[in-house]
């Protein structure tokens, strides 16, 4: 072997210890709420871009509390808040508001796991049903407040928690009399999902 077959070869070693390198290099789980936002899909928030974007949307950073709440351009707010569970399994809650002049909520749960994004909404959290809904509405309305024969005439909000782990499930507040709390969602640690605390069966 001539000295440029020799040089050669060892470029092309050189090349294929790079790439098995860098392909058995895993993506660095993530540990904060902060850390998940960063590596979130578009899909999940449609105002999302670089890092660079998406650290300029955060308008309340608490990174100890597993919260993050945003603001952008649109009309309304998003919150990405942490749960942990007892096995040390995290699950990753998005919430994205957008109003104009009524206001629309979309709601996600995710896992992340070995790099890849799993939607689990319907597994982990019992979305209400428009029927339960309007129950809990017409049960707490203040005496101001007219009653409802559907849960499209009033929009309705599941708050995600910056303290603790419980969910409410609210009225809009400029819609109604009062501050109305219908119900809350409690997080179960072991089983990783929350648990309607009227106990309503959907």
């Amino acid at each position: 072997m001539n000295m440029s077959q020799r040089r050669l070869h060892l470029m092309f070693a050189g090349l294929l210890l790079a790439c098995s390198t860098a392909v058995a290099t895993p993506v660095a789980a993530p540990k904060t709420v902060l850390d998940y936002y960063l590596l979130l899909p578009t899909k999940y928030l449609k105002a999302l871009g670089s890092t660079q974007d998406r650290l300029s949307l955060i308008s309340l950073r608490d990174v100890k509390n597993g919260y993050l709440e945003l603001s952008g351009s649109w009309e309304g707010d998003a919150h990405v808040v942490l749960w942990k569970s007892a096995a040390g399994q995290n699950l990753l809650g998005v919430s994205q508001t957008e109003c104009g002049p009524v206001c629309h909520q979309t709601l996600w749960f995710l896992t992340f796991q070995d790099g890849k994004w799993t939607d689990v909404t319907a597994k982990t959290f019992p979305l209400l049903s428009q029927k339960s809904m309007l129950g809990y509405y017409n049960r707490v309305k203040g005496t101001a407040d007219q009653a409802l024969t559907t849960a499209d005439e009033l929009p309705f909000l599941y708050v995600l928690p910056r303290y603790q782990t419980t969910i409410r499930f609210v009225v809009d507040p400029t819609f109604a009399s009062k501050p109305m709390t219908l119900t809350t969602f409690k997080f179960d640690k072991k089983a990783l999902k929350f648990i309607d605390a009227q106990g309503v069966k959907q």
